[in-house]
């Protein structure tokens, strides 16, 4: 007998051991699986907060050859914000320097006033002799989150502004 054909025979009965001693073996027995509880779902609805900006209610402005004038704003919160314990710190006005959180006083009545000082916005020249600008605000809820839209107000004066006062006016975001 050759050696391939010792080897076939060897490796056929082998083979057939293997399967006789398979099938000769006990099957698997029937366990209780852990997961197969049935478990409750709950569910629920989530609502993205939006934030707002404030609410101008009112401008004022007056000019003056020395301090170059000032404009009070007053404002609120929308009906939206309210209870979402914002204050006047989360109010951002727009200035040369970026946005950020002027002095204000309030709230009275639910409403905040911040002034500003034309020389300290535009320069004393520009307040006096003439000039146009706008500020925006928007509300800012920690570092990353800010309304979408800001509310702003524009104070205009010409170059008889000293005679004839500024004018301002302001335009609400939704």
């Amino acid at each position: 007998m050759s050696v391939r054909r010792r080897n076939r025979l060897l490796s056929g009965i082998i083979g057939a051991t293997l399967l006789i001693v398979m099938g000769a073996a006990p099957p698997a027995q029937m366990t209780d699986a852990a997961f197969t509880d049935p478990e409750p779902m709950a569910s629920g609805t989530f609502t993205a907060l939006t934030l707002a900006p404030p609410q101008i209610t009112s401008v004022s402005c007056t000019t003056s050859l020395l301090s170059g004038g000032n404009t009070v704003v007053k404002w609120r919160w929308p009906a939206s914000a309210s209870g979402a314990g914002f204050t006047s710190a989360n109010a951002q006005w727009q200035l040369a320097s970026g946005w950020q959180s002027v002095p204000t006083t309030g709230p009275v009545a639910g409403e905040y006033t911040t002034s500003f000082n034309q020389a300290v916005l535009t320069g004393l020249l520009t307040s006096v002799l003439g000039g146009t600008f706008t500020v925006p605000v928007r509300t800012a809820a920690g570092t990353q989150w800010t309304s979408a839209t800001s509310s702003s107000f524009t104070y205009k004066n010409s170059l008889l502004g000293i005679l004839l006062g500024p004018t301002c006016n302001y335009a609400n975001g939704a």
